[in-house]
């Protein structure tokens, strides 16, 4: 009788110590799963501050064309139809509209252009990318971030994409939030249209009593709530990469320090001064399309500006369509001198989203050294970003 009550002893000790354990496992993995469910939130309560109205600058047709070239020519959002523009065909292609601007008749437009034909092409991001999409190479199962200006979540461009927006200290809402968030992961105008988005509305205003000119605090605030984020989160759903169109940052050591963090854990940071933060690489430079031409023939493109042709990477940042801030379903087309710097940010990051959808073990300095030794190059020494051949090298890789 006494060994008996010594085994139910036991056995009710055993039982205990197991129901202990999965008691303990399954608080575990419910904290596991409320800390990831947390960590990303759309706050649709931020207000949407300070919206910008659209540029309008329309220039003296009696100027050079070299003259329109540096003196843009904006017609977003405007009725110009009222102007003449027969005598413009040479130089209205550095104009820069929207689906909002209201063109004058037929007979007072050059028989050469058309607005709507600009706008559609402008939306590929050219250089082969929609061909990879038609491969199934869309940047899928892949997290990235972006830092700018205030955003309309609800444009249907990049609505699906979502899966955090924040908003840091008192940002402006114009153009540029929704235009580098299209070219990134736009449905039809973005490189990595599958992608899922996580996006800082960061201001850059100083506070009133600092003497700069431009404050880092968001920034940086963002870029260590991303190491939080990623510190929470399952190495598949880790943001892999940020996108910052800003340069400013200059020699601010806590800048570079979160950014050196980021990378040394796998996440590839690209700002519009990545040269600082990656060895050897002088970052990338202006490369502007023939509005006319074909976004997918390397040849239809040339450099902006006269930069040295072998030191840069050359990357589409003209001619390009974009979510507009004005409605959830408009859209803006910049002309060839328009976008610049910024527009290249989205696009090389979501070149990453696309390779790193092939090859998920890929590093931030390994990407770099990857699109340098797989450029187009041209007769002039330029060396022009390579969709197609980036990922046929990383597939030859697996």
């Amino acid at each position: 009788m006494k060994t008996n009550s010594v085994n139910i002893h036991y056995k009710k000790i055993r039982y205990l110590v197991i129901f202990t354990i999965i008691a303990l496992f399954g608080i575990f993995v419910g904290l596991y799963h409320i800390n990831t469910k947390n960590v990303f939130q759309i706050n649709k309560d931020a207000p949407m501050l300070d919206k910008e109205k659209p540029m309008v600058v329309i220039p003296n047709f009696s100027d050079n064309e070299q003259n329109i070239r540096f003196n843009w020519f904006d017609v977003f959002s405007t009725d110009i139809s009222n102007i003449d523009l027969r005598e413009a065909s040479d130089k209205i292609k550095y104009m820069s509209f929207d689906d909002k601007t209201v063109f004058p008749s037929d007979d007072k437009m050059p028989s050469d252009f058309n607005p709507k034909v600009l706008l559609e092409k402008g939306k590929n991001p050219g250089l082969g990318i929609k061909n990879l999409h038609t491969k199934g190479i869309t940047g899928k199962g892949v997290t990235v971030a972006i830092i700018d200006n205030a955003l309309n979540i609800d444009h249907k461009e990049i609505k699906d994409n979502i899966v955090h927006y924040e908003k840091l200290g008192h940002p402006v809402e114009n153009y540029h939030g929704p235009a580098v968030s299209s070219l990134l992961c736009g449905k039809t105008v973005g490189v990595a249209p599958d992608v899922k988005l996580v996006y800082f509305a960061s201001s850059f205003l100083p506070k009133e009593n600092e003497n700069k000119q431009f404050s880092f605090d968001n920034d940086i605030l963002a870029l260590n709530k991303i190491l939080e984020m990623n510190s929470h989160l399952p190495k598949d759903k880790k943001i892999s990469a940020v996108s910052i169109s800003r340069g400013w940052y200059g020699d601010d050591k806590e800048f570079k320090e979160v950014v050196s963090k980021l990378i040394d854990s796998g996440v590839f940071v690209f700002t519009a001064n990545a040269n600082d933060y990656y060895a050897g690489f002088s970052g990338t430079m202006f490369l502007a399309r023939n509005p006319d031409s074909d976004p997918d023939d390397v040849q239809s493109y040339f450099a902006a500006f006269d930069y040295p042709a072998n030191e840069f990477l050359f990357v589409p940042s003209g001619n390009r369509t974009t979510a507009s801030h004005m409605a959830n379903d408009s859209y803006m087309y910049w002309g060839a001198r328009n976008g610049g710097i910024s527009w290249q940010m989205p696009y090389v990051v979501g070149m990453w989203a696309l390779a790193k959808q092939v090859y998920p073990d890929l590093q931030p300095k390994q990407f770099i050294e990857i699109m340098m030794r797989t450029v187009y190059k041209t007769y002039k020494g330029e060396n022009i970003i390579n969709p197609t051949k980036i990922i046929e090298y990383l597939k030859i890789k697996q």
